[in-house]
């Protein structure tokens, strides 16, 4: 059987009953913690603008109170997702996967009244899909991951929801891959923030290819093999979609996120706090830092961003919020902060390069060595191999809930943030996802 259509069969036959139980477990915390990133994110601008705008419906729109159509809700909610860099990600995928499937498949349930378990099935399928076609994909470096491959699982995800059969969900693949964007990665280092639309487009085009499918419009597998394997990308391995498919999940190998930024500044961020720890000393005290990191984290060079994006997606304004505000989470990336010239100046003195060794670790590594260079001629050094908050080193439960307390409580207040917990935790327990989307409106 061809990869694709043994990846079709595995979406119709996955079932609650099939799926190990540390699969689920980790689902129901990918889900809680992307409706935590996308309730926060839809404060950020001009989100609120992007919901004024949505067509009227039936569907929830997260952190906001009116309904709107299920596309239009895909589109926003995908976008939120992504908005405070707080949204949890693949390093194998090199990507976000649950950010380009849970608003299109909530849309669509929402609007079907399906179960909480249809849809915890659907998160599954459609992140383990998405999951192996980026692995798959070697991207070229100048396109951004959010909107290519994501839009594939958010198809799968409704495509599952939607009972299709295992040809009609080959369908969907090929069409969702085919829907897929031409996206630019410098748009995350310049802070444009149509890059945050991506993962909105990718919801809201895999939510309409399943309309096609059911209109009888018809994808191409050599058409889909070339855009993930010419156009976007340097090659594309079909064998990565099927290798230990259902004995291996790859739902149970992402990461989740405490810094409020592009995960490659994270190993740095890690080695600095680690310095830290042991040497207390002060910002006023640091000379210099010197950063060396594998080569996609390198690319986040640049000293002076000019934006709160683009700050994310910067290792010497990410390392300099830190040492002056002795963190990296949400507060540390703010217009003030962009403002603060202790930060601003402490910057300039954050030099990063590429360590070619560290870039043969990858995937399975990204590693980060911060030398931080003292004014008293001390030089202090220490070396993160993987980053806090992935498979291989995470974060206790009681930490990821109270991060979703934190994104969650300002957007919905603190009774519907307690609900939603308990929600996720037993969402198989429940007959209509409403019981889930009414507690995501203020």
């Amino acid at each position: 059987m061809k990869p694709w259509n043994q990846i079709s069969e595995f979406v119709v036959q996955t079932n609650l009953e099939r799926l190990p139980a540390a699969v689920i477990d980790q689902a129901k915390l990918v889900l809680m913690d992307t409706l935590g990133a996308m309730l926060a994110g839809s404060k950020v601008e001009p989100v609120p603008n992007l919901v004024l705008r949505s067509k009227k419906g039936t569907a929830t729109i997260a952190g906001h109170s009116g309904s709107v159509d299920p596309f239009w809700a895909a589109l926003v909610n995908g976008t939120s997702a992504v908005a405070l860099e707080m949204d949890e990600g693949n390093q194998f995928a090199k990507g976000h996967p649950a950010a380009h499937v849970i608003p299109a498949a909530l849309a669509w349930a929402e609007q079907e009244g399906a179960s909480g378990r249809q849809v915890l099935e659907s998160l599954v399928v459609g992140y383990e899909v998405a999951a192996r076609v980026g692995a798959g994909t070697s991207l070229r470096p100048e396109v951004h991951p959010h909107g290519t491959w994501g839009t594939i699982g958010a198809a799968v995800a409704v495509a599952k929801l939607r009972g299709f059969s295992a040809s009609q969900v080959h369908q969907a693949i090929q069409l969702g891959g085919l829907l897929s964007l031409a996206t630019a990665w410098k748009t995350a280092l310049e802070g444009a923030s149509v890059r945050n639309i991506y993962t909105g487009l990718s919801n809201h085009l895999g939510l309409l290819s399943t309309e096609f499918v059911l209109a009888g419009f018809q994808g191409s597998e050599a058409g889909l093999e070339t855009v993930f394997g010419q156009i976007i990308s340097t090659g594309f391995c079909a064998d990565t979609l099927t290798r230990d498919l259902g004995n291996i999940y790859q739902i149970n190998n992402n990461y989740f996120k405490l810094y409020s930024c592009c995960r490659y500044n994270h190993a740095a961020l890690d080695a600095l706090e680690e310095i830290l720890a042991a040497h207390p000393v002060t910002f006023e005290q640091v000379d210099a830092v010197k950063v060396e990191t594998y080569n996609l984290a390198a690319q986040l060079a640049n000293q002076q961003p000019g934006n709160v994006l683009a700050a994310k997606f910067s290792i010497p304004f990410a390392l300099a919020a830190y040492l002056v505000r002795g963190n990296a989470g949400l507060h540390s990336f703010t217009d003030e902060t962009l403002d603060d010239i202790r930060i601003r100046e402490l910057a300039r003195r954050v030099s990063v390069r590429e360590n070619p060794e560290m870039t043969a670790m990858l995937p399975e590594k990204r590693p980060a060595r911060v030398i931080l260079c003292l004014q008293d001629g001390r030089r202090l050094t220490h070396t993160v191999f993987s980053s806090r908050g992935g498979f291989d080193h995470p974060y206790p439960l009681e930490t990821l809930r109270e991060k979703f307390r934190q994104l969650a409580g300002e957007a919905i207040g603190g009774e519907a943030t307690e609900k939603l917990i308990t929600v996720c935790q037993q969402i198989e327990e429940l007959e209509d996802i409403r019981g889930l989307t009414v507690l995501l409106r203020p």
